[in-house]
């Protein structure tokens, strides 16, 4: 039985709350893949303390001084979702839908560092994200839009000059979780 957009309200439809799903127009094997350096969460944060992790993290960004940082998170209380990123002294913070998950909350900021990447004259950048963050964008689960639209925007961007990550260094990187 086919129902009409005038009973979607009757089952509790809200259209700002719902996810539109394109095809991806690029064949998947095109895109450029991040790649992940786990040199800073290398082990359990139950069982290393905050000063193995602050050492590491220094010692990181002191092998990548000339690396712009970018810092990225989302979160989520009760209804209430955002997005953020920082680079210097730019803040920038976007409120989503109050739906959204927090595993979209952290894919939306990793597009706020993209975003910002495009617009800047730097060319190379390493980009702190939390490890869900890293886990599902690595799953590359290409039917979610914003894991699509993340990849198209690293793509495009590494084409044209933006060094964010390298194979042989990996220059993609993520801060401890918490």
């Amino acid at each position: 039985m086919y129902s009409s957009p005038t009973d979607l309200p009757a089952v509790g439809f809200v259209k700002r709350n719902a996810l539109i799903y394109s095809i991806p127009a690029t064949p998947p094997w095109l895109l450029k893949r991040p790649h992940i350096n786990y040199n800073i969460h290398y082990s359990s944060k139950d069982n290393t303390s905050p000063e193995i992790y602050r050492n590491k993290f220094l010692e990181f960004c002191d092998h990548y001084k000339d690396f712009a940082q970018l810092y990225t998170d989302g979160s989520k209380m009760g209804n209430q979702v955002a997005a953020a990123i920082v680079h210097g002294n730019i803040t920038k913070a976007t409120r989503l839908p109050n739906k959204a998950s927090i595993f979209r909350a952290k894919l939306h900021a990793i597009s706020l560092a993209l975003s910002l990447i495009r617009r800047s004259k730097e060319k190379n950048f390493i980009i702190f994200w939390t490890p869900s963050q890293a886990w599902k964008i690595c799953g590359f689960k290409l039917e979610i839009n914003i894991v699509q639209d993340i990849i198209k925007d690293y793509t495009h961007l590494a084409s044209n000059g933006k060094t964010m990550l390298d194979t042989q260094s990996c220059k993609y990187s993520w801060q401890r979780e918490g």
